[in-house]
């Protein structure tokens, strides 16, 4: 191994020490066999020099390089940290010479005869006496395992018996090399986390650690309890990323330390490891965080914390246990103060998800979609971040359905079987409406859009009686494009849609109903989808007149609804065929109202025109004018007939070879099966002029 510069004075010293035990202890001469066995290349004018002198020659030494702990190179910074005395100090060096250079490695085997095994403790106590220093040895926890004194060769021997053997970790840190002891390197990381401006703090938490740090400088501050700081919240709220963000801030290292590991160790495990980890926190000068905490066996809980007592002042724990108990912690050696995450507003989603996929083509209007649609953690924004540039490609489109395919995954939205993910496609081209009803639905976009602006930023909260959530009651005859509004609302806001069916939700069993609706909302305030109530007047009725005990209890099912919707922060839409069903008191509580009409002969153009895909063939005699005329039918029934006369158009293909045209006979076809379908009749006269 190649010494650093640094190491020689050191060496120095020692050679001044084994030159003045040996002069004082053995009778020689310079060719006497036992110098010449041992190899001494010491300088020849030590050699002469009377012992008086050497030994001037090593106080001088000692108080100006050694004693003086301004030199903070790595050995006087281990003798600090770990408090040596100068019998530990001596211990430490002279074994270390003995470990890295062979020429140590014979002389202190002449001198103590110890068949190599190492250095012994009695060997240095003779030394000290020689030389009039104290012979204080302390050994505490640390040292004994830094000097190899805990080893199982020394289980059996007394004191002055035990051989000395540096471990590899502190012979690393001597040199200079990257080591971590096998032991605990799977268990440990350290802070690596890049500076984010932006990032969602707990409130009051820099603070109080920026007090710990400073109060625990403060030399004054000795025999102090332990600073316990408690960190809770859920699994990928950005525990750990607060820690790495504030400690990076300061410019203090962190380790992090995986209780998980510790936990199910046995006590005469947890000495070694606990020991190589205090160590390992010494020399990285880290502070301790151990995440993944929880009060599993109080004995091992115990026995980490006093021990973790006797060596720091400030330990920080993270853990995803609301209600942790710490109640086996003596409350005169342990402070705690505990903090809990919040959760992430949709603006600082969007801060973390441009962090994390800043090298990415994703948009910005699309994080911000995936901002407001996902109620996503720290945690989870950084797993889908990894997840995608392992497997993204050069398409933008691909991207983009990979990107939300992470998100939909990772959300793991689970309704059962109370509610169903509609997919959705549309967006405002697809719908024809009348200007009033789509001026409506775009101010519930933009209601969603810009509620966190307005609730939070400027703090609109305070003037809302019902929560921040928003709703709308949409009515109007079946096929009017009710639920087609509802797609083309998720997909302009970037919500996940799914369509609850409240025929299915009621339950003839009193309290059923509402244990539906609970778990319903429940689950979807873990989320942020849209939900859409369907056939919401199953539930709704005018509460006027309570003929029966049945009518009283649907009166709470409707009131315990409406208190749901109110609680839920997302978005909650009510479709009804008959707005008749909802009295006044309701209305007054919804958001939005929005009047789904038959359309009129206009706007079934437009939408005859659009159901008709640019992949089909038409025959350009079809005159959508006239069927706009001719025939009131909803957009829904419109776009049937366009699917019929497709299939119809195949079948009455002769030559498979040849391109099939859908033409007027195949849509009158298909005008007859929706209109009878209806309960209408289909007058063939009405399409006369083909």
């Amino acid at each position: 191994m190649k010494n650093k510069e640094y190491i020689s004075k050191y060496k120095v010293f020692v050679d001044l020490i084994l030159i003045y035990y040996i002069k004082n202890n053995f009778d020689f001469k310079l060719d006497d066999k036992i110098i010449q066995d041992m190899d001494i290349y010491f300088n020849n004018n030590y050699i002469y020099k009377n012992s008086d002198q050497i030994k001037d020659e090593i106080f001088k030494i000692y108080n100006n390089i050694i004693k003086q702990h301004e030199d903070i190179n790595q050995i006087n910074f281990l003798f600090k940290i770990f408090g040596f005395s100068f019998f530990e100090k001596l211990c430490f060096l002279i074994t270390l010479f003995y470990i890295t250079e062979e020429k140590y490695k014979l002389i202190i085997s002449c001198l103590d005869n110890n068949n190599n095994y190492g250095v012994c403790i009695n060997l240095i106590f003779k030394i000290c006496q020689s030389l009039g220093f104290e012979t204080d040895y302390l050994f505490d926890d640390l040292k004994l395992n830094i000097l190899g004194l805990d080893r199982e060769i020394n289980n059996k021997k007394n004191i002055n018996q035990k051989i000395m053997i540096i471990s590899d970790r502190i012979l690393a840190y001597v040199f200079k090399k990257n080591y971590i002891d096998s032991e605990i390197k799977d268990i440990i990381n350290f802070n690596n986390f890049n500076n984010f401006n932006n990032i969602k703090l707990i409130n009051n938490l820099e603070t109080y650690i920026k007090n710990l740090i400073n109060f625990n400088l403060d030399k004054n501050n000795i025999n102090k309890k332990l600073d316990l700081l408690v960190i809770k919240g859920p699994k990928d709220s950005g525990k750990k990323t607060q820690i790495r963000y504030i400690m990076a801030k300061y410019n203090i290292h962190t380790m992090f330390v995986d209780f998980e590991f510790l936990a199910d160790k046995s006590l005469s495990e947890l000495e070694i490891i606990l020991k190589k980890l205090i160590i390992e926190a010494y020399l990285s000068k880290s502070l301790i965080c151990i995440y993944n905490f929880n009060i599993i066996n109080n004995l091992s809980i115990k026995y980490i914390f006093l021990n973790l007592y006797k060596y720091f002042y400030f330990v920080i724990l993270i853990s995803e246990n609301k209600f942790l108990d710490t109640s086996c912690l003596d409350k005169d050696k342990f402070l705690i103060n505990s903090f809990m995450t919040q959760d992430l507003n949709e603006l600082e989603r969007l801060d973390f998800l441009k962090f994390f996929m800043k090298d990415s083509d994703i948009k910005l209007e699309d994080l911000e979609k995936i901002a407001r649609g996902f109620l996503f953690r720290i945690g989870e924004i950084k797993t889908i971040s990894e997840k995608y540039f392992l497997v993204k490609s050069v398409n933008y489109n691909k991207n983009l359905e990979l990107l939300k395919k992470i998100c939909l995954e990772t959300s793991n939205y689970n309704f059962g079987n109370l509610a169903t993910r509609v997919n959705y496609n549309f967006d405002w081209d697809d719908l024809v409406l009348e200007k009033d009803c789509k001026e409506k639905l775009l101010s519930i976009c933009n209601r969603i859009k810009y509620k966190n602006k307005i609730y939070n930023d400027w703090n609109f909260k305070k003037q809302v009686s019902y929560g921040s959530g928003i709703s709308a009651l949409f009515y109007g005859p079946p096929g009017t494009g009710k639920t087609m509004a509802a797609k083309v609302i998720a997909d302009q806001v970037g919500c996940e849609l799914y369509k609850i069916d409240l025929s299915q939700v009621i339950d003839k069993y009193i309290g059923e109903t509402e244990k539906n609706l609970k778990s319903i909302f429940d689950k979807a305030s873990k989320t942020n989808v849209i939900l859409f109530f369907d056939e919401a007047d199953s539930i709704f009725s005018k509460r006027l007149n309570i003929s029966s005990s049945n009518d009283r209890y649907s009166n709470i099912e409707v009131s315990y609804l409406l208190q749901k919707i109110e609680e839920y922060s997302g978005v909650s839409i009510l479709a009804t065929n008959f707005l008749s069903g909802f009295d006044e008191a309701f209305k007054r509580r919804i958001n939005f109202i929005v009047n789904f009409n038959i359309p009129d002969k206009d706007s079934r153009y437009l939408i005859w025109k659009k159901s008709f895909p640019k992949e089909a063939s038409l025959d350009e005699n079809i005159d959508f004018i006239r069927l706009a005329e001719k025939f009131e039918l909803t957009g829904s029934s419109i776009k049937s007939v366009a699917v019929s006369a497709a299939f119809y158009s195949l079948e009455d293909r002769e030559d498979k070879n040849k391109k099939n045209i859908i033409k007027i006979n195949h849509i009158k076809k298909a005008l007859k099966d929706e209109l009878e379908k209806n309960g209408k009749a289909f007058l063939s006269s009405d399409l006369d002029i083909y």
